[in-house]
């Protein structure tokens, strides 16, 4: 159903952009031998690419919260060495 209230598509509008400032894109480089780790990604953030190298690491534009990005620190197989 469309939208026809201007001031429901401005609250809309003002509540995307509120949460989306509290949000965190990052560029990681998941080892292909992480294959749990990569997969539990998905589960924690909005995942906005993904590349396979010739290697099989994984190359992942993602985005969550700071809750997130901690847990994501957290991770055994994961160091912000693998980072890009």
């Amino acid at each position: 159903m469309p939208e026809s209230n201007p001031d429901l598509s401005a609250l809309r509008q003002a509540i995307d952009e509120h949460f989306s400032r509290r949000r965190q894109r990052q560029v990681v480089t998941i080892p292909v031998a992480e294959g749990g780790l990569h997969a539990k990604i998905f589960q924690h953030f909005s995942v906005l690419s993904e590349t396979v190298q010739e290697n099989g690491d994984w190359t992942m534009e993602i985005e969550g919260d700071k809750a997130d990005m901690a847990w994501l620190r957290r991770q055994p197989g994961y160091s912000d060495a693998a980072t890009g």
